[in-house]
């Protein structure tokens, strides 16, 4: 039914803009027999360009606001800024988070000027931040976890990764919590072997081991490797867990 509709409105659509067209056409002509409206003398530089988007405020600006998560480079030390009540990346953490301003699939480091008009907004960055990656999360289609068993066990919950920033979401101490509370109390590890791919594993020995080894292979094959280890939740801060590699091993 919705695509007899799209027809109908399709042909419908094409005879009004035959008519309209037509009508057009005649009317112009019209207009250069009584000698019309005087001539565009603009330059064609002038004639080509386009009229400006009208600049961003800084309120506007701060929807765009998200964390990235980058390899750390151990020269840079610990991030200056702290996201707290968001997880934290300690210094010994493999990953770090860079605030960018996302447009689409393209991200922008704000200025020294733009993050201090954000402040006077009267909203932490931290919240702003948060309320962001929860927008991403719910755009359409919405990111739901998915979860994975081995019979009737949950082994995992794997979150897909279909659009840019929301690997981030593994800062939410909200999601976290919203898994433990799907699973009737479980505990997890999180892995981010690929940016396309964020997985919350069940903190049991055999389970572990076994994810171990098949995070071990993604994180080899995957076009943009992240990180080749667990992280753990812990006050409030992500720190390094094991290798896949050594949680792998028998």
């Amino acid at each position: 039914m919705a695509n007899g509709n799209f027809s109908i409105h399709r042909i419908s659509t094409v005879a009004l803009w035959g008519s309209l067209l037509l009508l057009v056409a005649l009317l112009a002509s019209c207009t250069r027999d009584s000698g019309g409206s005087p001539p565009d003398r603009r330059s064609p530089d002038q004639q080509s360009k386009k009229p400006t988007a009208p600049k961003e405020t800084p309120a506007q600006l701060a929807y765009r606001l998200r964390p990235r998560l980058e390899i750390a480079d151990p020269a840079e030390g610990a991030p200056a800024q702290t996201l707290s009540p968001l997880l934290n990346l300690p210094q010994e953490a493999p990953l770090r988070v860079r605030l960018v301003l996302g447009y689409g699939g393209t991200e922008k480091l704000p200025t020294t000027k733009q993050l201090a008009a954000f402040e006077k907004l009267g909203i932490p960055i931290w919240s702003r931040v948060s309320d962001n990656l929860k927008a991403l999360r719910d755009q359409e289609p919405p990111i739901h976890p998915r979860g994975t068993a081995s019979g009737n066990t949950l082994t995992a919950f794997i979150i897909p990764i279909d659009r840019p920033g929301a690997e981030a979401l593994i800062l939410l101490p909200e999601l976290w919590d919203y898994l433990v509370e799907q699973s009737n109390g479980k505990t997890f590890w999180a892995a981010l072997p690929s940016r396309a791919l964020l997985f919350f594993i069940v903190d049991e020995p055999k389970n572990v081991k076994n994810m171990g080894r098949a995070l071990q292979e993604i994180y080899t094959k995957a076009s943009v490797p992240m990180i080749d280890r667990f992280l753990l939740r812990k006050d409030g801060k992500l720190l390094p867990g094991p290798t896949f590699r050594e949680a792998g091993k028998d």
